[in-house]
């Protein structure tokens, strides 16, 4: 697991690469449940050890999302990472996907959402209006909005915040494994 390291991780991280490869056990799952089971396994055996702060929670989830869809076939040199759409106006997607066949894909990565949705959707909104190839191609992936939110909460959640978002984006939680799983195999 973890062949492909998000560059994130590369630079220098609360949590390493190694960690990554000893923490998570669960080289069985398919690449959408995987992102649920690797992201918390190492969360509690590493960052809560560490009391890492936010910023690492989201890099791993980063990783755990990028991972996946490596290990869907999307190729590493198809994902750029942290990319500023909108030439320093500060709308920024977390993964920029070039499938050949399939053109290009803007993904905004959130372990919770809160209030977070508004600037992800202002940022789809630029975006949209700078590049048209990407104004219906843009997803939204979270966990979960509370600690202890359920599959059905987190579900209900993301169709709210797609509503509050216009549709502009497609908006999934890593919880729901049959919407992840269908999203993954969208991408190529």
């Amino acid at each position: 697991m973890f062949e492909y390291i998000h560059p994130s991780i590369e630079r220098g991280s609360t949590f390493t690469a190694e960690d990554l490869r000893h923490f998570t056990r669960r080289l069985d799952l398919p690449p959408a449940e995987s992102i649920q089971a690797n992201y918390e396994a190492v969360h509690s055996a590493v960052l809560l050890n560490r009391r890492a702060p936010a910023a690492a929670s989201g890099a791993l989830f980063e990783q755990c999302i990028y991972d996946a869809m490596c290990r869907s076939g999307v190729d590493p040199s198809w994902i750029q990472t942290g990319v500023d759409l909108a030439d320093g106006n500060n709308a920024e997607a977390d993964f920029v996907i070039s499938v050949p066949s399939r053109g290009r894909r803007a993904v905004f990565v959130k372990v919770s959402l809160r209030e977070r949705w508004k600037q992800i959707d202002r940022d789809a909104m630029v975006i949209g209006y700078r590049h048209n190839d990407l104004r219906d191609n843009m997803s939204l992936i979270f966990l979960r909005e509370h600690l202890g939110d359920s599959i059905g909460q987190a579900t209900r959640k993301a169709a709210v915040t797609a509503q509050q978002c216009y549709a502009r984006l497609s908006v999934h939680t890593a919880l729901d494994h049959a919407a992840i799983g269908a999203w993954l195999g969208g991408l190529l």
